[in-house]
């Protein structure tokens, strides 16, 4: 928690959340970010990773190394620019299938209903896979020295469609 002083009371502190996808013009897309930020006082970018239409459900190691290098490339043109970064790994856990489905190499157990209806992309918390890959994806990203990483907010046995 912030402490209130005289330099602080009242202070706002904006950034921006924005998503950089991996691919072609990588290069011309964050300097126009950061000339964005620059043009209209943006303080901060917080950068997501996968996130929206770009989740297609847990990481591949392939999909997880691109997201990466995709991130680091971006928070290091936008920290010589004097914009600090943040990172949302987005949702690492997902409310809902919609299609999703685990990569093949993640052999993860799926989270269950009490009913017995399976999820296709949302595993099990007690799956010790899945707490490995989550594990070595916050640690992957940090690395990378973020003013913050946003941790997952949904860890809960409800609300993850087509679960009852």
């Amino acid at each position: 928690m912030m402490r209130k002083t005289s330099e602080n009371l009242g202070r706002c502190h904006y950034h921006l959340r924005f998503q950089l996808v991996p691919g072609v013009d990588l290069d011309r897309r964050t300097k126009d970010l950061v000339t964005f930020c620059l043009a209209h006082g943006i303080e901060e970018v917080v950068l997501f990773v996968a996130a929206e239409e770009w989740n297609n459900g847990p990481l591949s190691d392939a999909d997880m190394e691109l997201w990466f290098e995709t991130t680091k490339y971006a928070k290091n043109m936008l920290e010589e620019a004097g914009v600090s970064v943040s990172l949302n790994p987005w949702a690492t856990v997902l409310h809902c299938d919609r299609g999703r489905r685990f990569p093949k190499e993640r052999k993860f157990t799926p989270m269950v209903s009490p009913s017995g209806k399976e999820a296709k992309a949302t595993a099990s918390f007690a799956c010790p896979e899945w707490k490995k890959y989550i594990c070595d994806y916050y640690g992957k990203f940090a690395k990378l020295g973020f003013r913050i990483l946003w941790i997952e907010d949904d860890f809960r046995y409800h609300n993850h469609a087509p679960l009852d």
